[in-house]
């Protein structure tokens, strides 16, 4: 392992043990769902985890699509400028769009970390 990938790893190490405040509020914000799930018949608990995982594998086979077969460097600021105006079209709407800019949204986070991994497995190996 070379020094900068035992840099990279203590960072990430560091970043699990310590969350930075918005990760520790978004579990705060996520524990009543958590526990709504708790108490959710084990039939249902199983078919919301089923379409969950369903609905990310289609996300990532779409945002998967997307990408080139060369490697590049991604536009990360594209990927948070569209990410941002699905959220604002969401919070805008309210419910009613909830059906269409999460999973809009969740292709545009999947493609972006794709793009970024992608990119860094090809200088990597290279």
């Amino acid at each position: 392992m070379t020094p900068e990938d035992l840099a990279a790893l203590l960072g990430a190490v560091q970043s699990l043990e310590h969350p930075g405040l918005a990760a520790r509020l978004t579990n705060m914000v996520g524990k009543p769902i958590e526990l709504i799930g708790r108490v959710l018949p084990a039939a249902a608990a199983q078919a919301i985890a089923t379409a969950t995982s369903k609905g990310l594998e289609v996300a990532l086979r779409v945002a998967l699509r997307t990408m080139q077969r060369s490697p590049h460097a991604g536009s990360q600021l594209l990927h948070k400028a569209l990410v941002t105006a699905s959220g604002a079209a969401g919070g805008a709407f309210g419910l009613a769009t909830l059906s269409i800019e999460l999973p809009v949204s969740t292709i545009i986070m999947l493609r972006s970390i794709a793009d970024t991994t992608w990119w860094w497995w090809a200088i990597s190996t290279s």
